[in-house]
């Protein structure tokens, strides 16, 4: 394989235009993109725990309360405790909640429209099959 310092660069540069779009996105709302990360997780994941949050996203628990409190705090998650074990926080989208998460998921594949503009179904397939590999040969060398 060819490994150029280039390609790193190509991700960060991605990753730091995304931040900044979800970012000015987000604006209003009081949450940033850290806080987008989650939303969309219980959005898709509705009557997910912290815990199962952490896990799946491999973000450290007490980042994931701070952003989950924030988020109940301004209307957009609603947190129960679940009825077989009290320590259990249960969360799920507000109907405020479900609104943003509409906005965010839009402007999500808006974006990657145009982050794949030009390139054929079957490339936008392997570059998403690629990624996944990568997202987790990268979280098995941290373990």
């Amino acid at each position: 394989m060819i490994f150029k310092s280039s390609n790193l660069t190509n991700f960060g540069i991605i990753y730091r235009e995304y931040v900044q779009f979800i970012n000015e996105l987000l604006k209003e709302s009081q949450l940033t993109f850290a806080d987008s990360i989650f939303l969309c997780n219980i959005a898709v994941n509705s009557g997910c725990s912290q815990e199962d949050i952490s896990l799946n996203l491999h973000i450290d628990r007490a980042a994931v309360a701070r952003s989950i409190r924030k988020m109940e705090e301004c209307g957009f998650v609603l947190v129960s405790r679940d009825k077989n074990d009290s320590r259990k926080k249960i969360l799920e989208l507000s109907d405020n909640g479900k609104k943003l998460y509409g906005m965010v998921n839009s402007a999500n594949e808006e974006r990657l429209s145009a982050l794949l503009k030009g390139c054929s179904q079957k490339n936008a397939e392997i570059f998403f099959s690629v990624l996944e590999t990568c997202a987790k040969n990268s979280v098995d060398a941290v373990l």
